[in-house]
């Protein structure tokens, strides 16, 4: 089907991150083989490293739909809170995050970056549409472990002082717009949640494709990989 159907005016597209741009099964493999390593050389370290890695997710998770009575640092509240729930310091809570969340995976990202991807991009470029990020984790040091750094025309990530909200809050997407030169009908959000990406599209207007293998049952666009979303966006898609 023709983009000029679909996506009549399209100017920019805006990516998620984690699971969009890269697998996840894939990383999180990856990230199992790490974390059994670690265990067999420190096994009594393991025990406090998986608890405050669950409980820190458990919580960011909350953290999605928690409208404070007064100002508050997202950045700082996603290391506080599950830090009072485990009964240990902040402080332990982000450094194991930094290490573990953050700095460990990206060694393996580009092994786990979706088929398909630098194409897109490079088709995007060839046809003068800016691109975007906006995701719920810092993004700039991802986009460049997958070498797709210098893709990216504009990076917006949830804890960045500007936005202080994790979606599904349209807030951090309609920054990206602001900072891409878009109105909400030129551009198009891909991402792979309907729980938080898609309905973080809807709130800020912006047309919503879903990236999944998996069959929906619901009326969302849904593409398979970026090949599929290549024959939608591009007329001619990669050919």
């Amino acid at each position: 089907m023709s983009s000029k159907v679909l996506f009549k005016g399209l100017r920019g597209v805006i990516f998620d991150v984690d699971g969009t741009l890269y697998s996840q099964r894939c990383i999180r493999k990856k990230m199992s083989l790490e974390l059994i390593k670690f265990g067999l050389r420190n096994p009594r370290q393991l025990l406090t490293l998986l608890r405050v890695i669950y409980v820190f997710r458990k919580e960011r998770e909350r953290l999605r739909y928690h409208q404070p009575q007064v100002e508050f640092s997202l950045e700082e509240a996603q290391y506080l809170l599950p830090a009072q729930k485990l009964g240990v310091s902040p402080a332990l809570v982000q450094g194991i995050v930094q290490e573990w969340i953050y700095l460990r995976p990206l060694r393996h990202l580009r092994k786990c970056k979706l088929p398909g991807v630098d194409k897109f991009l490079l088709f995007c470029r060839k046809r003068r549409l800016v691109t975007g990020v906006f995701s719920d984790y810092p993004a700039e040091q991802k986009l460049k472990a997958l070498g797709l750094f210098s893709f990216i025309d504009a990076v917006v990530w949830a804890t960045d002082k500007r936005i202080n909200a994790f979606k599904p809050s349209p807030k951090g997407l309609e920054v990206v717009l602001k900072e891409l030169n878009l109105a909400p009908h030129q551009a198009l959000y891909v991402g792979d949640r309907l729980d938080v990406d898609a309905k973080c599209a809807k709130q800020a207007g912006v047309p919503f494709v879903l990236l999944s293998s998996k069959a929906k049952a619901d009326h969302t666009l849904r593409v398979k990989d970026f090949f599929e979303l290549a024959s939608l966006v591009f007329d001619d898609g990669f050919f």
